[in-house]
């Protein structure tokens, strides 16, 4: 009977955990589906998919995401600050050289700045222009940061747009 006993508590023991072992596990996949960044994983992953029905050539590269934030004064006008950070699938490419234009697309296409105007943030090559009444001031720091400054003409002057941008550094990780 003591045997018997213990078999039946052993059971009912590891009832419970694979239980508790599945709920935990499903949990996790419903806060896994809640997240917007696993949403936006399913999506490139339907639309690369997708592509690959066409022509099994299309691989998803790299993938960018643009985190904007906006600095505001009491009296009205504001400048927008964009990082784009970019993730490479496959691998990092081995050389940075210039503009990330990529990247910097998700915010603004640096080719369809008017006045646009090379010039350098800290050394690194950069354009500043307009677009639409704006003005931007766009640079790459690394392969995988790219910045965006927006503002207004009047707002703020070149010089303090250029000593902001030189402030920006590479986020530690």
């Amino acid at each position: 009977m003591g045997r018997q006993k213990m078999l039946q508590k052993f059971l009912i023991i590891l009832v419970a955990v694979i239980m508790l072992a599945g709920s935990i596990w499903g949990i996790k996949l419903y806060l896994r589906e809640q997240d917007p960044r696993w949403q936006a994983v399913k999506e490139i992953y339907r639309v690369q998919t997708a592509l690959q029905t066409v022509d099994e050539d299309w691989k998803l590269e790299s993938l960018s995401e643009v985190h904007p934030f906006e600095i505001t004064r009491p009296d009205g006008p504001s400048i927008f600050y964009y990082c784009c950070v970019t993730s490479y699938i496959n691998e990092e490419p081995s050389e940075f050289s210039g503009l990330d234009k990529t990247a910097l697309s998700q915010v603004i296409n640096v080719d369809d700045l008017e006045n646009a105007t090379v010039c350098d943030v800290n050394g690194l090559e950069s354009i500043i222009g307009e677009y639409e009444g704006k003005k931007y001031l766009c640079w790459t720091i690394s392969p995988k940061y790219s910045c965006v400054l927006e503002y207004t003409d009047g707002t703020i002057a070149t010089e303090d747009i250029f000593r902001i941008a030189e402030s920006v550094a590479i986020p530690v990780e």
